[in-house]
């Protein structure tokens, strides 16, 4: 850890402190998360409807779940993380008015699913680390691994059924969207004992079809209650808008927010 930061100014108080001096940290914990979500996923015939999913599907907006992290650095000055959680949701109801998905349009009774696996990995570069701050640039990718289906009464985009319900019938579509990110970060130690953690990132793009946006933040204090292990918590907001415009076209605008808890681990 001392070759790591030999070129920083150290703060001796702080030596061997967690987290910061520390070349491995992993946190396992829950993330209570309220979810606002809108999607549109098109075929053939073009881009669907706008499906406000929480309010017309009728899918839960409050979700709890396990949230993995890990921390590696792995030269100096370089680190890498590794984020996981999954979200998995489905209801059912009624369409009173017509629903276009997929290569179909759905009206009356249905039955949904969305289901999200989040992967996010994370590069960072320490401008400052003096035992005490670690503090720097950061910029990694999050993919959303999205699944989507709806079942119902439903015929093709395009036919002109003699009644309103022609069949029961299922779409489905699975899509894979990642976003880049490029942002900053920074690592506290009120004590030795005591740390908060902070990180934004932020991207705005369009490249040939694909038009994304997002932002994403956290804080975080951690009470190591021994040398290595720590109990913690904090706050996290991700807001994401995506939109493809080729082939199977889709638009997906996504934000969660909430309270994180974990068990961290520093070595």
């Amino acid at each position: 850890a001392q070759e790591r930061l030999s070129e920083n100014r150290l703060d001796p108080r702080f030596a061997d402190t967690p987290m910061i001096t520390d070349p491995f940290d992993f946190s396992l914990g829950g993330f209570l998360i309220d979810l606002n979500t809108s999607a549109a996923v098109g075929g053939s015939s073009g881009l669907g409807s706008v499906i406000r999913l929480e309010e017309l599907l009728g899918l839960d907006a409050n979700q709890s779940l396990l949230r993995l992290g890990f921390r590696w650095d792995f030269a100096h000055r370089h680190s890498i993380g590794l984020t996981w959680f999954s979200i998995s949701r489905g209801a059912s109801g009624h369409f009173d008015e017509y629903v276009d998905f997929v290569d179909l349009r759905f009206v009356g009774d249905y039955e949904s699913e969305f289901d999200v696996d989040f992967y996010g990995l994370e590069y960072r570069y320490s401008l400052i680390n003096n035992n005490r701050i670690d503090a720097g640039f950061s910029a990694g990718i999050s993919t959303f691994d999205i699944y989507a289906s709806i079942e119902g009464e439903a015929h093709a985009i395009g036919d002109v059924p003699s009644t309103p319900v022609i069949e029961y019938r299922r779409a489905d579509a699975d899509i894979i969207a990642p976003v880049p990110g490029i942002g900053i970060f920074l690592d506290y130690a009120l004590t030795k004992k005591l740390i908060i953690s902070s990180g934004f990132q932020f991207v705005d793009l369009s490249i040939s079809g694909y038009d994304g946006r997002f932002v994403d933040s956290r804080v975080t204090l951690d009470w190591f209650f021994t040398r290595h292990f720590a109990i913690g918590g904090g706050l996290a907001a991700t807001d994401i808008q995506v939109a493809y415009t080729g082939d199977d076209p889709y638009r997906i605008d996504y934000s969660y927010s909430g309270i994180l808890f974990h068990v961290r681990g520093s070595f």
